[in-house]
């Protein structure tokens, strides 16, 4: 007589392959290639309406695309040397920063160390000298 939860976890173990080895639905596609179409001259993906400023939607805009596997996209390289140009450090710009870099699988070690001396007493990292949980 077969086992049940030997018949489960090889169902489950089926069917968790069978998901890490799909490509994103079709559907992420169009959306896509419409975030390649706002890259700009100067490497920023932008358009005329966002409400977050260039270094945010290009942020976001390539983190989407790193995780969605879209790494041979010409547009990449340049906006990326866009985020690592802007100069205001942040806490939020520079962990934003690293997490690009991590993805484009560089070490950025400048990133890390200044991300480091903003570690606070109470063991948050932020602008200010006391972290502010969240309630």
């Amino acid at each position: 007589m077969p086992n049940p939860t030997k018949t489960k976890r090889i169902i489950l173990i089926f069917f968790t392959l069978l998901a890490l080895g799909s490509a994103p639905p079709s559907a992420a596609n169009p959306a896509i290639d419409w975030l390649i179409t706002t890259a700009q001259t100067n490497g920023a993906y932008t358009t005329e309406n966002d409400i977050a400023t260039p270094f945010t939607a290009t942020a976001e805009t390539l983190q989407t695309l790193y995780q969605l596997n879209e790494t041979s996209q010409p547009t990449l390289p340049p906006a990326l040397e866009f985020i690592q140009t802007q100069n205001f450090p942040s806490t939020k710009r520079l962990s934003q920063t690293l997490i690009l870099h991590t993805l484009a699988g560089q070490t950025p070690q400048p990133i890390t160390n200044q991300l480091i001396t903003r570690l606070n007493l109470d063991g948050g990292i932020g602008d200010l000298s006391d972290s502010m949980p969240l309630s």
